[in-house]
């Protein structure tokens, strides 16, 4: 795991309580070190970050294909976003669930707290940051699980 400490983009980047977060595939963090919680709980992420871009990529050479059948054509651009499919699911994820929330009536302050925790990329994460077990061992897609799961 390539973590970057004090790291100038996470200062730039991180606002609030937030200290550090998974960066395409790396860990930033405004702190000297990291223990070993927030390491696993942030390898969690980078696992996440992999498999929603084989996602991506394969929806793009499905989509690809299939319009090419039928005579169309995809321009290979779309491809720069499949890096960008875990954030694209993350955002969606989130807005979801904070429409959600506000919609039940929940206080207005805890809008954005309750939504990020009701991620199932955050669920996961911090169902399993106290496990160090749990990454060698973890299932390609766990996150899935968790989806319905407010």
């Amino acid at each position: 795991m390539l973590i970057f400490y004090q790291s100038g983009l996470a200062q730039l980047l991180l606002f609030g309580k937030f200290r550090t977060m998974m960066f395409f595939g790396t860990v930033i963090t405004k702190n000297k070190s990291l223990t070993d919680i927030s390491k696993r709980h942030e390898g969690t992420h980078i696992k996440q970050y992999w498999e929603c871009l084989l996602l991506g990529l394969v929806l793009w050479i499905l989509i690809a294909g299939i319009v090419a059948l039928c005579g169309g054509h995809v321009s290979c651009w779309w491809l720069c976003a499949v890096p960008l499919t875990y954030y694209l699911m993350y955002g969606a994820e989130w807005a979801v669930s904070y429409l959600y929330h506000i919609l039940k009536g929940d206080a207005r302050e805890k809008w954005n707290d309750a939504a990020y925790h009701a991620s199932a990329f955050e669920m996961e994460a911090y169902a399993h940051e106290d496990d160090p077990d749990y990454l060698p061992t973890r299932k390609w897609y766990a996150f899935t699980k968790y989806y319905g799961a407010i």
